[in-house]
């Protein structure tokens, strides 16, 4: 029974994901990933000055996997072929959007397995089970796991990498040390946010050689600490050495090395994962424009992305996170540092280190931690009270998740009034990336599908679904139908998924209007009378 229902949990998650993946057009950063994807594959080309600018190849071949079975249409392969099936040449955007996405929605599907493996393994079925709810339901995971971005790639390898590493703690063996440096490796040539993974693991080998609990009983009474230590920085540097090798491997067996050409290192011939770093470095301390409840700054606030957490959250987690806190059960089998060491470095880098904060999607590597926190806290279901609590809660998440289907982005809880006035608390890629061209025309096909004035972020065109549009260009106040996106009025882009600001004031001649509409929540329609 228990197999039948994990297997169920995870169709479901992965049915709304596939339904997901096929109602929402390709998000801003999607189009150019899946162009690059299909680049490297057909070309073998690791230039950092061209292609992986921003993140590392493993994301983009996965996303590149099925691609090779379309039928380009006479397009070349290029780092702009993304745009150019976008445009309406070569195959089908749907076609190409599906076959980008279907990767990563089974690399999510593997990660609630482990999930449920992991806390299973900690605290037995009802943990296991409980933490595998809890990540299958959460708005904020549905948002990433379909699509082809690194987020949820990023956030199923440290789960994994983490998995393996308190496997092998709990019994040392040379294959489970091979997978735990073979699990860093992938993460680290998947995104560079995997590098607090790699300084927690250091932190956990130096915890381990100091011999506190719960590392004491595994620690030689005769080995002296300095002796431990060593072996434990043996072993740390045995899964760089590995590590290393993934990454040499995932630039299809080169380093892509090449001579910078700005920054600190300009005129050193350095490898691609290196120029990536500092370009990385670079972008962070530059800033972009965020926005928090009508303010506005280039560097943004150490607390927004938490914030963001707090109204984003179902409140019936919150609630079981509160409880798990405040309860005073151990968590079992010494596990408490392989949650609480992660949980506390990426979570000082994405606060004190990161100033982009561009989504709550930011938080996604370290979620999976919080669910497994809060399945090994609350189980066994002791007292009426606490299980009477912990049922209303989960029921409460599964409704919150099921309603909001598919619109998971633009997920927002009770405490600010729901998803309708998320518009009015953050942007960017916490409500709007770009995703709701098909909401909004279902919503005009109902009204006859009328003429539009669209202000759209996003790469794909109107025209493919059918949208009778023409732009809202400038800050003039037009008549008729308008559809803006939430990214353009709040002025943090320009129209068209452009990286320019409209200036101060510009679509203040809306503040006072009605809006009539929220195709996806992240599209906001207006209905200007001739007056």
């Amino acid at each position: 029974m228990e197999f039948i229902l994990v297997a169920v949990a995870l169709a479901f998650f992965a049915a709304r994901l596939v339904h997901t993946a096929y109602e929402k057009s390709l998000t801003t950063d999607e189009a150019a990933y899946v162009g690059t994807a299909l680049y490297l594959w057909e070309s073998g080309r690791y230039d950092f000055a061209t292609t992986l600018r921003f993140h590392p190849p493993l994301a983009f071949h996965l996303a590149g996997s099925l691609l090779p079975a379309l039928d380009l249409g006479g397009l070349e392969p290029g780092p702009n072929l993304g745009r150019e099936i976008l445009s309406g040449a070569g195959p089908s955007v749907v076609r190409f959007r599906m076959l980008s996405r279907l990767p990563f929605i089974l690399l999510a599907c593997w990660g609630g397995l482990l999930l449920y493996l992991w806390a299973r393994e900690a605290g037995g079925r009802d943990a296991g089970l409980l933490a595998l709810f809890l990540f299958t339901f959460s708005p904020t995971v549905l948002a990433s796991a379909h699509l082809a971005h690194t987020d949820i790639a990023i956030s199923v390898c440290y789960l994994q990498t983490l998995y393996a590493f308190w496997r092998w703690w709990k019994r040392p063996t040379r294959l489970r040390y091979a997978l735990c440096g073979l699990s860093l490796g992938i993460a680290l040539a998947t995104k560079l946010s995997a590098i607090p993974l790699a300084v927690a693991m250091a932190l956990l080998q130096l915890w381990s050689a100091s011999g506190l609990p719960p590392f004491s009983s595994h620690a030689r009474s005769d080995a002296a600490f300095a002796t431990r230590l060593v072996r434990a920085a043996l072993q740390y540097g045995g899964w760089i050495a590995i590590s290393v090798f993934v990454i040499w491997l995932s630039y299809g067996g080169s380093f892509a090395a090449a001579v910078s050409e700005g920054g600190p290192t300009r005129g050193m011939l350095l490898p691609a994962y290196v120029q990536n770093f500092f370009f990385d470095v670079a972008a962070n301390d530059l800033g972009r424009p965020l926005y928090l409840m009508g303010s506005y700054s280039n560097h943004g606030w150490w607390y927004l992305i938490w914030f963001a957490f707090l109204i984003k959250t179902p409140l019936g987690l919150l609630g079981l996170l509160i409880l798990a806190i405040a309860t005073r059960r151990r968590l079992p089998d010494g596990i408490a540092p392989f949650l609480l060491i992660p949980f506390v470095v990426y979570g000082l880098v994405v606060t004190f280190v990161l100033e982009i904060h561009l989504g709550l999607r930011y938080l996604m590597p370290i979620l999976p931690l919080i669910h497994i926190f809060i399945a090994l806290r609350l189980v066994p279901f002791d007292g009426r009270a606490r299980r009477a609590f912990v049922a209303f809660a989960c029921g409460w998440i599964a409704l919150a998740s099921v309603w909001i289907h598919p619109h998971y982005m633009a997920y927002f809880n009770e405490s600010i009034g729901g998803p309708k006035n998320g518009h009015r608390y953050v942007a960017d890629s916490n409500i709007d990336w770009g995703q709701d061209l098909p909401a909004l025309a279902s919503y005009l096909q109902e009204r006859g599908n009328p003429e539009v004035r669209l202000a759209f972020f996003g790469p794909e065109h109107p025209e493919i679904y059918g949208i009778r549009s023409r732009p809202l260009r400038g800050c003039k106040p037009v008549t008729g139908l308008v559809a803006i996106s939430v990214n353009v009025r709040r002025r943090l882009y320009s129209p068209n998924g452009a990286m320019g600001r409209p200036p101060e004031g510009c679509f203040d001649w809306l503040t006072e209007r009605d809006i009539v509409a929220r195709p996806g929540y992240s599209i906001l329609v207006y209905e200007i009378p001739d007056s």
